[in-house]
């Protein structure tokens, strides 16, 4: 391991970083200009002389000079960024989604603000209010609930669109899923393949997919002339461990199941 000393902290030394106080008249009077035109300059806004430019970008590197971001965003009424506020990005739909968000906000000159809820309504709520805090410029929200209240307040200061949920009550745009269809097709799926006697394991009960998936599921069963008993049924939690234990519970109460339908990818694997 090597050893630091006073020596070697003396010899050590590194060009001093930006005053914090640096600002965009230090820039104008140290290439001397107008504070216009560096502004001009490092926007693009209108064209300046070649020479008068390249004096300006000199000085912006000769004073290290980074443009508050912070100012812009207020002058501009904008910030660039997006808050996406998800149930759980460890689940590997919206950890996908959440990956194609961000590749095309970034294209499109946005930073995503991801937030993690895990299902807790309390957590949505506070990140929703640290996203307002920030000055978003819009929200995608997939969140556990309806917190039909929360988007009242919410709306009016922002745009948002609903991923995979849908709230009745409040007028936002929502990017749906066909549950039942899904439903539907592992149903016919797991029939076509010989299996008779076959369990489901739901998601919460509170939740608008897991009922709709187990409709799709269980109207696919009935098309086959198989059933569905309630004893077939196990609601958990779409979380790897709370899979497991469902999967545990479901053997006990229906023996001799040979094929089980999860309702998401997480209890599937658990």
């Amino acid at each position: 391991m090597e050893r630091v000393s006073d020596s070697t902290l003396k010899r050590s030394r590194k060009p001093p970083g930006p005053g914090p106080m640096t600002t965009i008249a230090d820039v104008a009077r140290h290439a001397g200009v107008s504070v216009a035109t560096v502004s001009h300059v490092m926007n693009h806004t209108r064209h300046v002389e070649p020479e008068t430019a390249e004096r300006v970008r000199a000085a912006i590197t000769a004073l290290r000079y980074s443009p508050n971001s912070v100012a812009r965003s207020l002058r501009r009424g904008e910030t660039k960024t997006i808050g996406l506020l998800l149930p759980d990005n460890s689940n590997p739909f919206f950890a996908s989604v959440a990956r194609q968000i961000e590749d095309a906000g970034f294209v499109s000159g946005y930073t995503v603000i991801l937030c993690n809820s895990d299902g807790n309504a309390e957590k949505e709520e506070r990140y929703l209010s640290v996203l307002m805090a920030k000055q978003i410029d819009g929200l995608i929200f997939a969140g556990s609930s309806d917190h039909a209240r929360v988007f009242a307040r919410l709306l009016p200061s922002m745009p948002a669109v609903l991923l995979d949920r849908e709230i009745q009550s409040v007028n936002v745009d929502s990017v749906l899923v066909d549950h039942d269809h899904g439903g539907y097709l592992a149903g016919k799926h797991l029939a076509g393949l010989g299996h008779e006697k076959i369990g489901a394991i739901g998601g919460p009960r509170d939740s608008s997919s897991s009922p709709a998936r187990l409709r799709g599921f269980a109207r696919a069963l009935e098309e086959a002339g198989l059933e569905l008993p309630a004893s077939s049924i196990v609601d958990s939690d779409y979380h790897f461990a709370g899979g497991r234990l469902a999967m545990e519970q479901l053997m006990a109460q229906a023996p001799g199941v040979t094929a089980v339908f999860a309702c998401n990818d997480l209890m599937a694997m658990g």
